[in-house]
């Protein structure tokens, strides 16, 4: 009789701890954002109700039957429209035990205005380039330069190639000079006509000019006693050649 006591009062004290835990009325609670922009993903969360089925409802719904909210994981999230607007979602929850709601609110705003970019600063008025030194030595007879600023002056298609033609021309005779073949002042203006000639061919006209302005500076260095030895002239040709290799 005991025994059979006993099993009574457990099974009634394990129904009864039951029937309580069954009892629990439902909660609906909510969380997640409250508002945002067109393009986010709003989600609101009802994972923490107490409850066994839940229903959904917003208002007001987006005109032309669009779908407003969308109920997801067997109606325990909702994913609300980012759309504009302010928009008021329920929720209901139920278990046997009767029914529980929630309101949420969530505001969308418009696109949220671009950072404004200040103006770029005026870039700096750029410096014109200093003019660029000469890229012709002086020399010893300060010659090349007066040969290169002649030749520029030169009416001529192929300029640059016939004064290349003429520097080497120079060397040249510069080379005979240094290899004893010219020795004479008289040989030495031959030989630098006859290069000349050779190395322009018909476009000795054209060169009249510099050739002139050249010869006048040789005599006038020749006269200053400047061009006294052999290889005095050596050195003064091949400073021509450099001015006239300067020539672009």
């Amino acid at each position: 009789m005991r025994l059979i006591v006993r099993v009574v009062v457990v099974v009634m004290c394990t129904w009864g701890i039951i029937s309580q835990a069954m009892a629990a009325p439902p909660r609906a609670i909510l969380t997640g954002p409250t508002g945002g922009v067109p393009g986010d993903i709003l989600v609101l969360d009802a994972s923490e109700s107490a409850a066994d089925f839940y229903a959904w409802s917003v208002t007001p719904q987006l005109p032309g039957g669009r779908p407003t909210i969308l109920v997801l994981e067997e109606g325990r999230k909702c994913l609300v429209a980012s759309v504009p607007g302010v928009y008021h979602v329920f929720l209901a929850c139920s278990t046997a035990e009767g029914i529980d709601q929630a309101q949420w609110t969530l505001t969308i705003g418009d696109e949220p205005n671009p950072t404004p970019v200040p103006p770029a600063p005026n870039p700096p008025t750029p410096t014109p380039p200093a003019p660029a030194p000469d890229t012709v030595p002086d020399g010893v007879f300060r010659i090349a330069k007066l040969a290169f600023d002649l030749a520029q002056l030169v009416d001529s298609a192929n300029r640059v190639g016939q004064a290349h033609a003429l520097a080497d021309a120079a060397d040249a005779v510069a080379a005979s000079i240094a290899a004893g073949t010219l020795k004479k002042p008289q040989e030495i203006l031959r030989a630098i006509l006859a290069a000349n000639n050779a190395a322009l061919g018909t476009a000795m006209l054209a060169w009249t000019p510099w050739g002139t302005s050249i010869g006048l500076k040789l005599q006038e260095l020749y006269k200053a006693g400047r061009l006294a030895q052999t290889g005095d002239w050596a050195v003064c040709l091949r400073e021509i050649a450099i001015g006239l290799r300067a020539v672009k």
